[in-house]
């Protein structure tokens, strides 16, 4: 059984994956830009390793964007007897740096990415069409505010997107949303940002 995080999360990732296979559907509109895996990335910032929920960490190590053993072997987490991970300090991490002098960071963001469409959420119904997943963990817990910097100085700043759409764990966006987004910026090139209706719903025994 997931806990209530998970199923926050995967309710989130399912109306994600349902927005991205509707705009590769929009392709076959007259007119319609064209979608590929290439123009739709999902990045997930988590903040801090030891806030994910234990099932979620298997859930990803099971699906491919998470890998403890690599970080392990970087210097970036530490694991015992027991085979229970830890992310190190910073201070510990620049220590370990043998001959690299600087400054210790205010944090670090380990990345993974993968293309997959193989996400097992039950319920999900669609054409299963791969997408760009990038998981990020940040190194220690630092705040919503500071993980949104992550994003745009960091990700935005290496893929260029011309788009982005924030979400917080929990909000699931409509089949439909982020496609209605997509065509109000087409036909509205000056507009800078747009802000989507919320509305409440329960997402008890969505998932087993």
């Amino acid at each position: 059984m997931f806990n209530e995080d998970e199923l926050e999360l995967k309710n989130t990732l399912k109306g994600v994956l349902q927005n991205y296979w509707s705009l590769r559907k929009r392709e076959r509109e007259p007119g319609a830009a064209k979608f590929t895996k290439q123009d739709f990335t999902v990045v997930l910032v988590c903040d801090g390793y030891e806030r994910i929920p234990e099932s979620f960490k298997k859930y990803a190590r099971d699906k491919g964007f998470l890998d403890e053993e690599q970080l392990v072997g970087q210097g970036f987490m530490t694991k015992n007897a027991e085979g229970n991970f830890k992310p190190r300090s910073l201070d510990n991490i620049m220590e370990a740096q043998q001959g690299v002098e600087a400054q210790v960071p205010q944090n670090l963001l380990q990345c993974f990415e993968i293309t997959t469409a193989d996400f097992d959420i039950e319920g999900f119904s669609g054409v299963e069409r791969p997408i760009n997943l990038i998981f990020c963990i940040k190194q220690k817990n630092d705040g919503k505010i500071n993980s949104h910097k992550w994003f745009f100085q960091g990700i935005c700043e290496h893929l260029k997107p011309e788009y982005t759409l924030m979400l917080d764990i929990g909000t699931r966006p409509d089949h439909l949303s982020v496609m209605k987004l997509v065509n109000y910026f087409d036909a509205h090139p000056k507009v800078g940002g747009l802000c989507g209706e919320l509305e409440v719903e329960s997402i008890k025994g969505t998932f087993a």
